[in-house]
């Protein structure tokens, strides 16, 4: 079952914003969410990129904040699978993860990914980024 964001007992709106965390590691969604929450948007989290897909395609997020290493199917081929389709290619997304050497980042620009932001991350630089990205 997919989980629906906090206070949301219903279908999404297309004039409501989204937000998706996606990261296998619970305490650093929970980072995520504290650091990001209060914002004009509402938070959704999943634990890998086979719940980050449906997520998406359900509630078509402004941005994804995701983690290259995680179960089932990793942040490179959910991006691409995201990039590849019609109905989410616009989505942004932020690779937030330590796998930041060169041939992470080249892996990342041929599957689509917006941006890269390493761990340990600054909240003040995710909260710019994301502010940019929904004015966008």
């Amino acid at each position: 079952m997919l989980a629906k964001p906090l206070g949301l007992p219903h279908e999404p709106t297309r004039s409501e914003k989204f937000v998706l965390v996606v990261d296998d590691e619970p305490t650093v969604r929970l980072l995520l969410e504290t650091t990001l929450k209060g914002g004009p948007y509402r938070m959704l989290t999943a634990s890998d990129g086979e719940e980050a897909l449906a997520i998406a395609r359900r509630y078509l997020p402004s941005v994804i904040f995701m983690d290259v290493s995680m179960p089932r199917l990793d942040g490179f081929e959910t991006c691409r699978r995201l990039k590849s389709d019609p109905t989410t290619r616009d989505i942004r997304i932020i690779m937030l993860t330590a796998k930041a050497q060169d041939e992470d980042r080249a892996r990342g620009a041929q599957v689509g990914v917006d941006a890269y932001v390493t761990k340990p991350f600054s909240p003040l630089d995710l909260l710019r980024r994301l502010d940019a990205y929904l004015t966008d």
